[in-house]
Parts: C-alpha cells; sequence; structure tokens
C-alpha cells in the first residue's frame, strides 16, 4: 500500500488478506479510490485514527458486504460507496453530519439502514439504484435532501397520492406554491382540459419517496400534501410522476411523518 502525509493513498490486492485489510495506526485519512475495484475486499474496520474518508475510496468493490466506521468521521464524501454492489452492512456513526452525492448509489444489496440523528444533509442521488432498500430511518435533524435522493429505490414505498410545493412566506400569510400556481388545503383547484405532464395540469407522485426525485433543497421550504387527485389521470411514461385534471390538496404531512418508515 501507498502512504503519504498519513493518507493512505492506495491499497494493492496483494495487500488484502482474507477478504480484509489492516489499516496502519498512523493512518488520519483515506484517499480518492484508495480501495476502488479491489474485488478481493469483502469487509474493512475503519480504525478510530481514521478522521476523514475522501471520494470514491471503497467505490466498486463489488463483494464488499460490510464496512465499520469509526466515530469521529464528520462526512461520508462523495460516490465513497457506490457499486458496492454486494454491500449489507453499514453503521453510520452518531458523529456523521452530511452523506454526500452518490454515496450509496447502486449498493443493491443494501437493504435497510439507520441514520443518526444530527445528519443534517443527504446528498443528490446518494441511495440511487438502491434496488432492495426496503427499511431506512431519516431522523428529525434533516434540513436538506438533494435531487433524485432515493431514484430507482423500488422497495423503499409509501403509497398514496402526494404532491410537495414551495412554501412562501409574506406578512405573516403563508402561500403553498408550484409553477405560479397557488393552492390551499381543501380547495378544489379549476378543470384543466388537455393534460400534460410538466406543461398543463396538476402533477403528483403516488410513492412518496419519488417527491425527492423532482423536488430538492431545504426542507424548510417545502410543504408536502397528501393529495386527492381529479377523474383524469395520466401518467408520465419515463419518470414515475403523474398528472390530472383537477386536483385537492387533503392535509400537509410533517416530514417527521413522512421520513418515518
Amino acid at each position: 500500500m501507498i502512504i503519504e502525509n498519513n493518507i493512505l493513498k492506495k491499497v494493492f490486492y496483494e495487500d488484502i488478506e482474507n477478504g480484509t485489510v489492516i489499516i496502519p495506526d498512523n493512518v488520519t485519512e483515506i484517499g480518492s479510490d484508495a480501495f476502488e475495484g479491489r474485488k478481493n475486499l469483502t469487509s474493512i474496520d475503519i480504525p478510530n485514527n481514521v478522521k476523514y474518508i475522501w471520494s470514491g475510496a471503497f467505490a466498486e468493490c463489488n463483494f464488499l458486504k460490510s464496512v465499520h466506521i469509526p466515530d469521529g468521521i464528520t462526512y461520508i464524501d462523495n460516490w465513497t460507496f457506490r457499486h458496492c454492489t454486494d454491500l449489507e452492512y453499514i453503521n453510520i456513526p452518531n458523529s456523521v453530519k452530511r452523506i454526500g452525492d452518490l454515496t450509496f448509489d447502486g449498493c443493491t444489496n443494501l437493504q435497510s439502514l439507520i441514520i443518526p440523528n444530527g445528519v443534517t444533509e443527504i446528498g443528490a442521488c446518494a441511495f440511487s439504484n438502491c434496488e432492495n432498500l426496503s427499511s431506512i430511518n431519516i431522523p428529525d435533524s434533516i434540513k436538506r435532501i438533494g435531487d433524485s435522493a432515493f431514484v430507482h429505490c423500488e422497495n423503499l414505498i409509501k403509497k398514496g397520492n402526494f404532491k410537495a410545493c414551495d412554501i412562501i412566506c409574506d406578512e405573516n400569510k403563508i402561500t403553498y406554491s408550484y409553477r405560479d400556481t397557488e393552492y390551499d388545503i381543501g380547495r378544489q383547484m379549476p378543470i384543466i382540459d388537455n393534460i400534460k405532464c410538466f406543461r398543463r395540469g396538476y402533477h403528483y407522485v403516488k410513492n412518496l419517496y419519488d417527491v425527492f426525485n423532482y423536488w430538492h433543497g431545504n426542507l424548510s421550504n417545502i410543504a408536502l400534501f397528501e393529495v386527492e387527485p381529479g377523474d383524469i389521470i395520466e401518467k408520465e411514461l419515463i419518470d414515475d410522476i403523474y398528472v390530472t385534471n383537477t386536483i385537492k390538496l387533503v392535509r400537509r404531512i410533517s416530514w417527521n411523518e413522512a421520513l418515518k418508515m
């Protein structure tokens, strides 16, 4: 292996014995792509002396099944475990504050995950293509969820009819708006003829987590609603989004309710 200035730069196939590797005590950081593509790595226990893991450190380690991350790590960097297709278990310590973009993208064997209270941000596509992920605990501390964070997580489902709107505050009045249309809870919206996705009609999703595939940003600026769609409904063939000729916001759903599996 190559270590420079206490950074583990590169791990070679021959450094891995019996599916794992012992990281020396002098290592404080694991560098970008340090383990990338090491298909003989099956488990890793990252020692407490490591304080930072750089982007892509374990990407494409297809046979990596379990990872232990030490307390003290505050940020799981972009695409750190991308395409670790055999990954079944990973602990996220209480010290973590942010999960980066594409961090767990394509971890198709990951089935459940607990995100500890204290994490404030989930990056874009962080859990995209985790097709077997069926249970995830997202804490109240989350303030921002990135674009397409849960795209193609087919088993991560809360069924219903859901819509997100911008929250606009003006002189103590709260308005819910989307594409220059203002909505009120309980009001039946006017009927729109010739409905079409993204151009005309009222859009909504039938899987709660699909909200994050079309809406991203600070959760304090976004309101989530359970809705009743109208009598005419069309589905976008490419994306899992629906359009209806009229719609009514039934109730506002708190993020605490929405993000608990």
